[in-house]
């Protein structure tokens, strides 16, 4: 591949140039398979927002990021970092997926932690909706969006 790469009369900025093209490509497959992958949420920091299907409940909403299947949310608002397990996530089939609470924080009241379970699907890209059902029984409208890689 070198041999190809490196022509008997280039220049050094020939070189140059073909090694920045190809750094450029390597990186725009990787981004665009990565990309191909969003039927799953993984890996990103997303949005929920969830209302009580009665109207009783409110709304509710917050943030939880994902990684390797596991959920997490920050252990205080001025925490930076995401290190505190809510829960975990099992895709069941392409663009469908369960989550399942077992200490979700919302609305910044961190005295009510939430516990249950959303089957979602995906509406595109990044966005996902579907009904979760809490550990009272209690049926939810969940949405999430991924706002950061």
């Amino acid at each position: 591949m070198v041999r190809c790469f490196i022509s008997a009369g280039a220049t050094r900025t020939d070189v140059l140039w073909r090694a920045v093209a190809l750094l450029l490509l390597c990186t725009a497959a990787r981004d665009c398979e990565a990309n191909q992958a969003g039927d799953q949420i993984e890996g990103a920091v997303w949005k929920f927002q969830m209302k009580a299907v009665d109207r009783k409940g409110g709304t509710r909403g917050g943030q939880f990021r994902v990684n390797n299947g596991v959920l997490y949310q920050k252990e205080s608002l001025d925490n930076v970092e995401w290190n505190k397990v809510i829960g975990r996530i099992e895709p069941l089939k392409k663009g469908k997926s369960r989550l399942i609470f077992e200490d979700l924080q919302a609305n910044k009241d961190k005295s009510a932690a939430i516990k249950g379970t959303a089957i979602l699907d995906i509406d595109k890209f990044g966005h996902w909706t579907g009904r979760m059902i809490d550990s009272e029984g209690a049926h939810w409208h969940f949405q999430c969006a991924r706002i950061q890689e």
